[in-house]
Parts: structure tokens; sequence; C-alpha cells
């Protein structure tokens, strides 16, 4: 052989040399990686300030989980969803440090030592209605006989095949948790950069790469580190912490009644 052959492992020479030498054809070629799955991160927080309650949902008689098992027994071949709650309890002592500071920066005054009924006195009739309806908001979310949480809620889509499936399934996950829509809510973390009046960009969870690593870093071990630090007490996400209730009319979840599914292949 000439060292041509060796140069050139694609002549005809070298081929029939490694057939003879080996017994076989040339290594095959190592398979291409499948190609990544397009995929959205996006992590939520608190729209408003964390004294204000979202709304509560009355368990009985309605299932606030029909909207999000109606969309994972929606999704198709490819596609993959991940929407993850992570409550942590806010030991006593920080919580009445907190109860403090916020019932401080709450408008109107309330009275030391217990949430009962605010100062009205020369006050307008519409100043008083008011000021008694952040008074009943205070009652629900900083009563001290009530626990406080921090809430971490990670949202996770993916498709292989269409771009634009995974920011569809998440705005489809985002209408379901305006459930809780009331004096505050739930909206996308992240900040919106603007330039003469118009939107330009908004930087979320996936914005840069070591932010899409830290997401997934908390989303694949349930490390609790939130971005947005936000209270909420049990009864507020009471709906999102039971599972599937006989109200649910959706067909993806899997009742006692049902045949056991096959496993996963």
């Amino acid at each position: 052989m000439s060292w041509w052959d060796f140069l050139d492992p694609r002549s005809d020479r070298f081929q029939r040399w490694l057939r003879q030498t080996y017994g076989g054809g040339t290594t095959p070629r190592p398979q291409r990686p499948l190609r990544r799955p397009f995929s959205l991160n996006a992590e939520l927080k608190l729209a408003g300030l964390p004294y204000e309650p979202l709304k509560d949902h009355d368990i009985v008689g309605a299932d606030p989980l029909e909207s999000f098992a109606e969309i994972f027994g929606q999704l198709r071949d490819g596609e993959r969803a991940t929407v993850t709650v992570d409550l942590r309890a806010v030991p006593n002592a920080r919580a009445a440090k907190i109860r403090s500071y916020w019932l401080a920066k709450a408008p109107g005054s309330v009275v030391r030592g217990e949430l009962s009924e605010p100062e009205t006195q020369r006050l307008p009739l519409g100043q008083v209605v008011t000021r008694r309806q952040d008074t009943s908001r205070l009652n629900n979310k900083l009563n001290p006989q009530a626990v406080l949480f921090e809430v971490q809620i990670l949202i996770h889509t993916e498709s292989r095949d269409d771009p634009d499936r995974p920011a569809e399934l998440f705005r489809r996950f985002l209408t379901a948790f305006q459930q809780w829509k009331g004096a505050n809510e739930l909206t996308v973390h992240g900040q919106l950069l603007s330039f003469a009046g118009h939107d330009v960009r908004f930087f979320g969870a996936d914005a840069f790469g070591w932010r899409r690593w830290w997401f997934r870093f908390r989303l694949t071990t349930g490390l609790f580190w939130p971005a947005s630090p936000g209270l909420v007490t049990a009864w507020e996400l009471a709906g999102l912490l039971k599972p599937w209730t006989k109200h649910n009319s959706s067909d993806a979840p899997w009742r006692l009644n049902d045949p056991w599914p096959p496993p996963v292949q």
C-alpha cells in the first residue's frame, strides 16, 4: 500500500485492505445525537405586595386542578410539561417580623397586637370602606394564627418538533393559574426592557445560559431558592396541594376504576 492509502481511508484499496485484515468493513459512523427539543422555562411570582392575598378556592364541589389535567392530557408525542409548586414554612420568629414589617407598610392603621378594626375616626365614608377592605385582607393574610409559607412555582414545557408549541403550552398553564387571581395574582418573574415607550425584550428564566442552568438545577434537584420571595398561606394554595378529586371531569388523571396504565416505553 502506498502512503496515499493511509492518508485517504475512503479509497477502494484501503477498504479492501481493511476487510482482509480485520474481516469486516469500516467502523460505522456514530449516529448524530438527536436535536435538542424546543423548550421554555418560566418562574411565577406574586404580582402584588406579599400581604395582598390570592383568591381562595372551595375545594368541595370543584377541582381547580381540572384545567391543568386537561393541558397534560392534550400533550402530543414528543412533548413534555412539568409544573412544580414548592412551599416552605416560615419560622415563627421570622414570620412575626414579616407581619410587623408589612403591617407597617400596609395602608391604614391597624390596632397593634390583633387584627380587628381599623382606626376610622374622622374619615369620609369612602375611605372608611376602603380601610375596612384593606384590614379584611390583612386579617386573611397576616393573621398571627395562620402559617406563612414561601412559594416557588416553576414551569417547563418542551416540544421535539414544533418551536411554537412550548410557548403555547406555557400560556395555557399561565391561564390556568389565573384561577387564583384576587387582590393578588401570579405572574411571570423577569425584567422587561423598554426603549422609547416600546417593549424590547423580556429577561426571564431563559434570558441567559446561566439562568437556564440554574432553573433546570432547581427543577431537577428540588432546590428551594425562589427568584422572588413570595408569601402565601395554606388556604390560598390549598387547591394545588391536594390530589385529584371526583369533581375533576378530565380524562387525564388515572382513577381507581380505570385499568392500570401501560408502562412508559
